[in-house]
């Protein structure tokens, strides 16, 4: 472990089981949480140079005003595995070397605080490797499953698909340092975070 004062935290979690949930938390309690997601969605803006990359790729996979048919896109990724690679070599390793470089600048500044880092693909694309700690949100498949419906208004069949591409939580489990339960209330699930916070906290004092 690190012993910087700033200590990077990597938090990941397969679709529905939470960890977007975890993030929207830890920003309320006022902890500096740097999104993947949201790296990759600004590269994929219209009108940027990777969008003709894509059209490439992927044909028709936008809106009428020229914007990214993410859905659609997400559709074809996860019933292909060869098209979610392309996909990842476009984008992912991007945003992954765009993380490596911010957390490179944090260590410099070596100022006190938490800096969450928000990747799904966190153990997929070897971050997990230089961060601190990495924390891992997991729920049992029916509730993940039914969040994903309820959030996304897609069929069971289309959540099952995605949940197959990615990595297992037995997977992800064998390299996380906590594994954080969410089957339970919302309240729950924020006492379990907050008590990894006075920990942190406790440490570095």
């Amino acid at each position: 472990m690190s012993l910087n004062k700033r200590r990077i935290i990597g938090l990941t979690g397969g679709i529905g089981s939470g960890k977007s949930t975890v993030a929207d938390y830890l920003r309320a309690k006022g902890i500096s949480v740097i999104d993947a997601d949201k790296m990759a969605k600004s590269l994929t803006d219209k009108d940027t140079p990777i969008m003709e990359k894509i059209k490439q790729s992927f044909g028709n996979v936008f809106f009428e005003d020229g914007s990214l048919d993410r859905k659609k896109l997400a559709e074809i990724i996860f019933s292909d595995m060869d098209k979610k690679i392309i996909l990842e070599d476009l984008i992912t390793k991007k945003v992954v070397d765009d993380i490596i470089i911010k957390i490179d600048d944090l260590r410099k500044e070596n100022k006190e605080g938490i800096t969450i880092i928000d990747a799904p693909l966190l153990f997929e694309f070897g971050l997990n490797e230089i961060m601190d700690e990495n924390w891992l949100i997991t729920a049992n498949m029916e509730l993940r499953i039914n969040r994903v419906m309820a959030r996304d208004s897609v069929i069971p069949e289309a959540v099952i698909s995605r949940i197959k591409a990615q990595m297992t939580d037995f997977e992800k489990a064998e390299k996380a340092d906590i594994i954080i339960d969410n089957d339970g209330s919302l309240e729950e699930l924020h006492k379990k975070i907050d008590v990894l916070l006075e920990r942190l906290k406790y440490e570095s004092n």
